[in-house]
């Protein structure tokens, strides 16, 4: 629905249509080079739930339903193109370059008997990291190593613009993960052969993942040089900033996102409110938490490192699905979970991170208060949405002979 709104308005015959043009092709530019970079997530990370093609288009279908197709027909163009592009764009983190995986082998080569050389000079002799300046003359000592010519590098959708801020990005990614790894040195040198094989593993998956929303937003920025149209220059830059910014928010606090413009500007007289999609894409991402992100044929087949990452794998194994409905009663949309839990253990981690969607729900609903303050009722109401503030679990059941629940229960991990 997204899309075709967006292609609907391009075939206009009006002045802003060329706009449209130039921002339909880029979104379908967009979404394919996207799918094709989340195929490395599985392949880097394969204890994640997965963050592939499946999760993209759950996403995006989820911020369709949500908004609905009365709401997405009366939100500008440029609001329509970050809803789409963001739902594509905000996982590109979890994947990694190969030049940037070398510079996190780089790093982990201190816990290494027979690393390259070269990757020695990147150990930390006090613990924590190394200053950005030697960092950045290591990055250009062994460019050859890491990535060879930069014009092979430039092939890369979201290549940075230049080498020199390749290198910058190289040297803060290294400062990064030395500084993450110091909180666990005294674990790592207390460890030897295939148990500090897989911890180091283990490390540089949660330093992905914690990361990932601001490894999107250096990514993303990069795109502007994509937008060749004439009529598009400088704003392919704005443009491209803003919605890294978007994918950078579905990771950070939601102060984060009460700072983004609510009336961003760009070529032509319509706005965006950045603070709405950016809410949007947030629940539209977390609400996609089913059975179809952890197949059992795949996990199966794991031997997982991490055990938040077995949980994640277990819980939605218990049949865990939803959908979103009109309620009858409030007359507000509705987030409905399904699940039968066999263990206690999933069946209380589950209501957990559902704890963690309704305040998102409940974000949203303080956020959109703000906007009619601000804009009053008549121009806020593109981006008021009757959306419930908590999802409805009527439907998480369980089997009572294994268990039984208690109200306030706190289950803890023992």
């Amino acid at each position: 629905m997204l899309i075709e709104e967006i292609e609907r308005r391009a075939a206009n015959d009006k002045q802003d249509s060329r706009v449209t043009k130039c921002l339909y092709s880029f979104a379908v530019t967009i979404a394919e080079k996207s799918k094709e970079h989340s195929k490395r997530i599985i392949k880097q990370l394969p204890e994640f739930d997965l963050h592939d093609e499946v999760h993209l288009a759950s996403v995006l279908s989820n911020l369709e339903q949500i908004i609905g197709d009365q709401a997405l027909s009366s939100l500008s163009t440029y609001e329509l193109f970050f809803l789409y592009t963001s739902s594509y764009l905000h996982d590109v983190g979890m994947a990694l370059p190969d030049w940037e995986l070398k510079a996190i082998e780089a790093v982990e080569a201190e816990n290494e008997i027979y690393a390259d050389e070269w990757k020695r000079e990147f150990c930390s002799k006090s613990g924590g990291p190394i200053t950005i300046t030697l960092a950045r003359q290591l990055v250009t000592r062994h460019a050859n190593e890491l990535y060879g010519d930069f014009e092979r590098v430039r092939k890369w959708f979201f290549a940075p613009d230049s080498e020199e801020h390749l290198v910058e990005h190289l040297a803060q990614t290294i400062i990064q993960y030395q500084l993450f790894r110091s909180g666990f040195t005294k674990k790592l040198y207390s460890l030897t052969g295939e148990e500090l094989r897989c911890y180091v593993q283990s490390l540089r998956i949660d330093f992905i993942r914690q990361t990932h929303h601001t490894r999107a937003y250096r990514y993303v920025k990069s795109l502007g040089r994509h937008i060749t149209e004439e009529i598009m220059q400088p704003w392919g830059a704005a443009i491209t900033h803003d919605l890294a910014e978007i994918c950078q928010a579905h990771g950070e606090p939601m102060s984060y996102v009460e700072k983004m413009k609510t009336d961003a500007q760009y070529v032509g007289s319509e706005t965006a409110n950045l603070q709405f999609v950016a809410s949007m894409l947030r629940v539209a991402d977390i609400v996609h938490f089913s059975i179809d992100r952890a197949p059992s044929v795949l996990a199966s087949e794991m031997q997982f490192l991490n055990d938040e990452s077995f949980v994640h794998w277990a819980v939605k194994q218990q049949g865990v699905n939803y959908h979103v409905a009109v309620s009858g009663d409030v007359g507000k949309k509705t987030i409905k979970f399904r699940a039968y839990c066999t263990e206690p253990r999933y069946y209380y981690a589950l209501h957990k991170y559902l704890d963690w969607v309704d305040q998102e729900l409940v974000n949203y609903a303080k956020v959109s208060r703000r906007w009619e303050l601000s804009f009053g009722k008549q121009v806020s109401e593109r981006w008021s949405i009757p959306l419930a503030d908590e999802v409805d679990r009527s439907g998480i059941d369980y089997d009572s002979e294994k268990f039984i629940w208690r109200p306030r229960f706190s289950w803890t991990r023992k």
